[in-house]
């Protein structure tokens, strides 16, 4: 089936169904050639018609651009070659770094966001100098020395050094004496021999140095009357024992048990409402007794003193800490302790059994633990 071309619309047959019919030149070259050809005197005469006046290009118009390989032009007419962008990349820091050969000269606020290692410095001489300041929001590294100086001859800044705010840092006084401030106040200083104090809760400050040293003889001190101690009672100690020793050789002391009696006669206790009270030092006893047992007798007369009636209180052991008390036949008796000093306070019943007769109490053995 014959079909036309999609531009100049020019005739063409298909071999398959229109291969039996007769050439007709006047359609199948004739009108071809006259549409070619009219097709192509429409392209020349476009070609004609183009004005070859092109502007030159600006910021605002679009045109004729001339090439410049020159990296120091303030030019905006001019466009910049491959080989001016090279020589400007070869000389500019990349945002992963680069190297600089020249001196380097910031004239307003420079931050650098993250930490700052200037390991060779960046004055000719090795250091970091700044009129101004150095901030970071990451770390400033200094491995040599950081001096700090208000760089006025005049007078001195509030804080040579500053940390944190503007009341809290370092004040350089004068040669060797530094004051350490915060919140507005000094709390320590370095004097000009070395010597580090430090602020009490007033006024007072406290040499640190000779502080130590007057308690480390104090604790010498401490130590040597301890072990003196420890040695009198039979474990030999040097005074510059580790106090863990000084420890174990105290548990281990041996205790010291005295037994006696105070050589007592018999006391009658009162029919009154108060007590019966009788008071004795352990004798042949130079130590603090630690715990104490008494053996307190008791003799009950009655039928007119016809008749005796015997007994003992023999209290429970107690520490010296504690009073104790004990009864027996109808009469009671409370006991402290006092160092050396024992005192017993008697009462009786005054009812029932054992409150027609008289009551007498004596105190016999004790036992006292060092």
């Amino acid at each position: 089936m014959a079909s036309n071309t999609p531009n100049l619309s020019l005739l063409k047959k298909d071999p398959l169904t229109d291969g039996n019919e007769t050439f007709n030149i006047q359609t199948m070259m004739n009108d071809n050639w006259d549409k070619i050809d009219t097709a192509v005197k429409k392209v020349q005469d476009d070609v004609a018609n183009i004005d070859p006046d092109i502007p030159d290009a600006s910021t605002t118009t679009k045109g004729i651009v001339q090439l410049t390989s020159a990296t120091n032009s303030t030019s905006e007419t001019l466009a910049a070659t491959a080989k001016a962008v090279k020589t400007v990349s070869d000389n500019s820091f990349s945002k992963t770094g680069g190297t600089v050969s020249g001196d380097i000269s910031v004239s307003g606020k420079s931050v650098l966001a993250g930490p700052v290692d200037f390991r060779n410095g960046i004055d000719g001489s090795g250091d970091i100098k700044t009129t101004g300041g150095i901030r970071t929001n990451g770390t400033g590294n200094f491995t040599a020395k950081l001096f700090v100086s208000s760089g006025d001859n005049n007078g001195q800044p509030s804080l040579s050094l500053s940390i944190g705010d503007n009341d809290t840092g370092f004040n350089h006084i004068r040669d060797g004496y530094v004051d350490f401030v915060a919140n507005g106040r000094t709390v320590a200083f370095m004097n000009e021999v070395g010597r580090f104090c430090v602020r009490g809760d007033g006024d007072d400050y406290y040499d640190v140095a000779r502080d130590i040293i007057n308690l480390k003889q104090s604790v010498s001190n401490g130590k040597s009357v301890i072990a003196s101690a420890i040695t009198d009672r039979g474990l030999n100690t040097p005074a510059d024992a580790i106090f863990s020793t000084m420890s174990n050789n105290i548990r281990n002391i041996p205790a010291r048990i005295v037994d006696g009696n105070f050589n007592t006669q018999y006391v009658e206790i009162s029919r009154e409402s108060g007590a019966t009270v009788l008071t004795y030092n352990f004798p042949d006893i130079n130590f603090t007794p630690k715990a104490v047992s008494v053996i307190i007798g008791t003799r009950y007369t009655y039928n007119n003193g016809q008749s005796v009636l015997y007994g003992d209180m023999n209290p429970v052991t107690l520490d010296t800490s504690n009073a104790f008390s004990a009864s027996v036949n109808g009469a009671s008796v409370s006991t402290t302790i006092s160092g050396s000093q024992v005192t017993f306070r008697f009462f009786r019943q005054t009812s029932g059994a054992y409150s027609a007769g008289v009551m007498y109490a004596q105190i016999k053995n004790f036992r006292v633990i060092g």
